[in-house]
């Protein structure tokens, strides 16, 4: 039974970890708490774009609406992790994170690369190995915890690379989407160690930026299926190609 309370407690555990933070309290991040509507708009703008173009399509298109409810639930899982600073909330903005990682890049291994299934499966391994070995040489503050994006920093920018050969019509939207990634992890990199300088910290510019980030990556995704190309129905069987 003291395991057990132990184990709820450590849930309610208060978590400080950005210099807008300077006590405990429900408003003492106001800007990382305000910056998560960059997300809500972007997930509206993503909403829209996709019933305008994909109604009708759920079946065909299932990964590319999880992403968009995905969107929705990462601005709700980061407010509350701003606005309560417990363990408990740090899952409700980690999870939806995690989630939205993993579906796009196997998203983007399928739609837009167009690999077969056992080259998705070895990628995925892949990425899964990286992550892995990160997490196990590095400690949660290396680098601020950016070094823990490093993996899909790498394979995001892999996959557009090679996306940028067989698609030119998108590629500016992946050379923005990296750039953005690129910004934001520095400003996540540097915000705790200059919080003498910058008080209210960066992090509100990392939530404005990977938003960001996220409607060019998923616009340029959705993209991918309209424009006229050889391109893979994630619901048929393996090897069997469509004309968008």
């Amino acid at each position: 039974n003291v395991k057990n309370m132990s184990d709820s407690a450590r849930y309610f555990e208060y978590i400080d970890k950005y210099c807008e933070r300077t006590a405990e309290g429900l408003w003492a991040e106001p800007l990382n708490v305000i910056s998560n509507i960059a997300f809500f708009i972007v997930a509206i703008l993503l909403f829209r774009f996709y019933r305008q173009h994909f109604k009708g399509k759920f079946i065909k298109y299932w990964d590319i609406s999880l992403l968009i409810a995905l969107m929705f639930f990462i601005t709700g899982g980061s407010t509350l992790w701003h606005v309560y600073s417990l363990r408990w909330a740090l899952y409700t903005d980690a999870i939806p994170i995690l989630i939205f990682i993993n579906v796009f890049l196997l998203s983007c291994f399928v739609r837009i690369l167009g690999l077969s299934v056992s080259a998705v499966i070895l990628l995925f391994l892949l990425y899964q190995l990286f992550n892995y070995g990160i997490q196990l040489n590095f400690s949660m503050d290396t680098l601020n915890g950016s070094i823990f994006y490093l993996p899909v920093w790498i394979f995001i920018t892999g996959i557009l690379f090679f996306a940028c050969r067989n698609r030119d019509g998108l590629c500016h939207y992946y050379l923005i989407s990296v750039g953005l990634f690129s910004a934001a992890l520095v400003l996540r990199t540097f915000d705790i160690s200059q919080c003498d300088n910058f008080p209210t910290g960066t992090h509100f510019l990392w939530h404005i930026l990977i938003a960001t980030m996220l409607f060019f990556l998923t616009k340029s995704l959705m993209l991918s299926q309209l424009i006229p190309t050889v391109s893979v129905d994630m619901t048929d069987k393996p090897g069997v190609t469509h004309k968008s």
